[in-house]
């Protein structure tokens, strides 16, 4: 089972680029100098969104 979000967003392939930016490590000198606004948060939502820890049960947990 996966313990970080990096680690469940890299076995679903996602760009180690955008896991970087999403959990807020330096995303590096290239995407610095050709990219520097970084993903927009629509991205940054979809991205999020694939992170899963399969078994993990959190269904007592919930907001009233």
């Amino acid at each position: 089972m996966a313990r970080t979000s990096g680690t469940a967003l890299d076995r679903t392939r996602v760009q180690q680029s955008d896991i970087a930016e999403l959990i807020g490590h330096e995303r590096g000198f290239t995407l610095d100098i050709y990219a520097p606004l970084g993903l927009e948060l629509p991205t940054l939502q979809q991205i999020a969104e694939k992170i899963r820890y399969p078994g993990l049960k959190l269904g007592h947990l919930h907001v009233r």
